[in-house]
């Protein structure tokens, strides 16, 4: 295969990518993508009291709308992965938006709450390539030396988009309705991908040699599911109880299946050689911190703020909109910082500013004023463009060359797994709160004792955040190639 024919499946193929497409072509159809897959998790968001007025859904039923997507995201992403390397970014990119398109255009028209959930699903399967191969595409794009800086704009579409999502589905909400929210994503699909179809290169090197672990996706796809369906439905009525105990056991003991079949299998769905890495190890681990400062307040704070302190859906949105300008501010900043100074001191500056930010609301209520939700928001953006940059600088400079599809699968499959947990306990434990108090199916504007159920989930993500410090501290010093490590 001549130069002129590859694209960007692993950073060895960049020079020979850059003679085809400018890398800021790349980096812009990189930031889009991952803008408006991530955008459509979040977006939902605040739309969910609507939903549920409309549809006639508890709040203790609604995070369903957000699982759902987050489940088939985490499902799909090892197999996207896979094709990444072995079929080129190219196909898999396209395939995944045009799928995308499709379940934003289900959820659109649903008229009923199971229609909406299965149109979640399908956007799930078709957003689960994009995080990864946009990853894959713009660190082929750029050199070593100037990834972390080409991370650092991507990580201002991919990070802003959760956190403005909730401001886009408020203004929506007001003044359209909530079927808007999935809908606006239906021309975004189409102008992304028109777009992509015709500057992505079409011919790939690919990495043939590889099979799909066919046996060991099913174990961790069913593993995930039920174990967060457990979570899920810690403190829900729609299962008994030994149906319910279960599933978390099936749920345990698929996931110990698959941790056996990755260590033992031929080829496993990992690349081994990505999670032998300590370094990568720390970054992934470290990733489930990220994942608890992400959407736990994601999910959170729209329902606290309008279910609890009373907020209508667009003042609500340009709250947490706050976030969003923060990281966007940062994220450039953060990768140049990168660049200089290596993962590890930005990541644990990221890691006590997570902490802080979620300490912060502790004693969120009622009675709180608007700079008391605002500032934490601006920590929060700030520790979260400082970490989310370090772990993926961290992951792909060190994924083996011809593995990026492989190591860029991992982090995005923990960074799903572990927020899709993190949603369901937190829902779980606000659901217990309001249990203990008497309030469920209650009106709960006003409410100190609801307010205090909120809190108590924001302190248990601040501990976690907190305990991310010890596995910051094994991130690299400085950058490393997966080449330059070994040698």
């Amino acid at each position: 295969m001549s130069r002129s024919d590859r694209t960007p499946v692993s950073p060895s193929d960049r020079s020979a990518y850059s003679e085809q497409v400018s890398p800021f072509t790349v980096l812009a159809i990189a930031i889009a993508s991952a803008f408006m897959a991530i955008l459509a998790a979040s977006s939902a968001n605040v739309a969910l009291p609507a939903i549920g007025d409309a549809l006639g859904l508890k709040v203790t039923v609604l995070h369903w709308i957000v699982t759902a997507y987050m489940i088939a995201f985490m499902v799909a992403i090892p197999a996207a992965g896979w094709l990444a390397d072995r079929r080129g970014a190219r196909p898999v990119m396209l395939g995944s938006l045009g799928l995308f398109g499709i379940g934003s255009l289900i959820c659109a028209l649903a008229p009923t709450s199971e229609m909406l959930i299965a149109g979640r699903i399908v956007q799930g399967f078709g957003a689960s390539a994009i995080m990864p191969v946009s990853m894959i595409l713009v660190t082929a794009a750029f050199p070593p030396e100037r990834r972390g800086r080409a991370l650092g704009i991507w990580l201002v579409g991919a990070v802003v988009g959760p956190i403005l999502g909730p401001t886009v589905g408020g203004l929506l909400v007001e003044y359209a309705t909530w079927h808007w929210v999935f809908g606006m994503n239906v021309p975004l699909a189409a102008l992304v991908l028109a777009y992509a179809a015709m500057k992505l290169p079409a011919k790939a090197e690919r990495d043939t040699s590889s099979k799909f672990d066919a046996l060991g996706f099913g174990l961790l796809a069913g593993g995930g599911i039920a174990s967060v369906v457990a979570l899920a439905e810690l403190r829900g009525e729609s299962l008994p109880p030994a149906v319910h105990v279960a599933i978390g056991v099936a749920g345990v003991v698929l996931l110990a299946l698959f941790a056996w079949r990755q260590m033992n299998a031929e080829n496993p769905l990992f690349p081994r050689e990505v999670l032998q890495d300590g370094k990568i190890r720390a970054a992934l681990t470290l990733t489930v911190v990220r994942s608890v400062a992400m959407f736990g307040p994601i999910f959170l704070l729209p329902v606290m703020l309008q279910e609890v302190m009373g907020y209508g859906a667009k003042d609500t949105g340009l709250l947490i909109a706050v976030g969003a300008i923060a990281v966007g501010v940062c994220s450039p900043v953060a990768g140049r910082a990168i660049d200089k100074m290596g993962p590890r001191k930005p990541a644990m500056v990221g890691v006590v500013l997570l902490a802080i930010s979620m300490w912060a609301w502790h004693d969120l209520g009622p009675q709180s004023t608007i700079w008391t939700i605002v500032w934490p928001q601006i920590i929060r953006g700030f520790g979260l463009s400082l970490l989310i940059n370090a772990l993926t600088v961290t992951v792909l400079n060190r994924s083996p060359e011809g593995r990026s599809g492989g190591g860029a699968s991992v982090l995005s499959l923990t960074n799903q797994l572990s927020g899709a947990v993190a949603i369901a306990a937190l829902n779980a434990l606000v659901a217990l709160g309001l249990h203990q108090a008497g309030l469920v199916d209650t009106d709960l504007t006003g409410s100190i004792a609801a307010a205090k159920a909120f809190d108590a989930a924001f302190v248990v993500s601040g501990v976690i955040c907190a305990f991310g410090l010890v596995p910051a501290f094994w991130l690299p010093s400085r950058l490393e190639t997966a080449t330059s490590h070994e040698s």
